[in-house]
């Protein structure tokens, strides 16, 4: 399974350089954002590369970029947008997850498309650092605001009960990550913190 090459890599974040080089009051829309992006793609089929994962990596720049311009007009991107931006094209270019290079297109999209989550450096990082189950597991229980091993106290409160030992390795790696705070050692009760749902609204499509 091929790899991105450092050349291809370079290339991609030379051009996230000039792009957090340029003066955000220029950018009166997506377009420079969309051309760059653009060329990410290009970098990664002019590897030469043709891998199941560098089609995939192509293939999420290449479409957030074209949803970017078809949502994005008249939007105005900040310089923390871009950097966010460079810090994602960086782990897409990284990732060889295709499940999870399908998340990753869903942040790239929603970071330049919604400017309050300009302040979710936290989140970038999480993005890598997160498996695909592990999102999954989160997005599918964060509505329910807790979460515990106490099946009483799941139906008392409404909360998610923890029903095997997969759902307690996933909180147990959601907690390691800061996206659930431990509340009862004894009934692993936990709650979502805040940076769980902001990482939530990056990851779920949106637009």
């Amino acid at each position: 399974m091929g790899k991105v090459t450092d050349q291809v890599v370079s290339v991609a974040m030379s051009t996230a350089a000039a792009m957090i080089g340029a003066k955000c009051s220029e950018l009166t829309g997506p377009t420079a954002l969309v051309a760059a992006l653009t060329q990410f793609g290009a970098a990664i089929n002019a590897g030469g590369f043709f891998s199941q994962v560098a089609d995939a990596q192509a293939d999420v720049i290449a479409s957030a970029a074209e949803r970017i311009q078809n949502f994005g007009t008249g939007t105005e991107l900040s310089l923390r947008q871009l950097e966010m931006v460079a810090a994602l094209v960086r782990t897409t270019t990284q990732t060889l997850d295709t499940e999870k290079l399908a998340y990753l297109r869903e942040c790239l999209v929603n970071v330049c498309l919604d400017s309050n989550l300009n302040n979710e450096e936290v989140a970038v990082r999480l993005i890598r650092d997160i498996t695909t189950k592990e999102i999954a597991f989160l997005v599918a229980t964060i509505k329910f605001g807790h979460i515990t091993s106490s099946e009483q106290k799941a139906k008392e409160q409404g909360w998610y009960y923890i029903k095997d030992e997969d759902d307690s390795a996933l909180a147990t790696g959601l907690a390691s990550l800061g996206l659930l705070f431990r509340r009862d050692a004894i009934y692993e009760w936990y709650r979502f913190t805040p940076i769980a749902h902001q990482l939530v609204q990056m990851v779920t499509q949106r637009y």
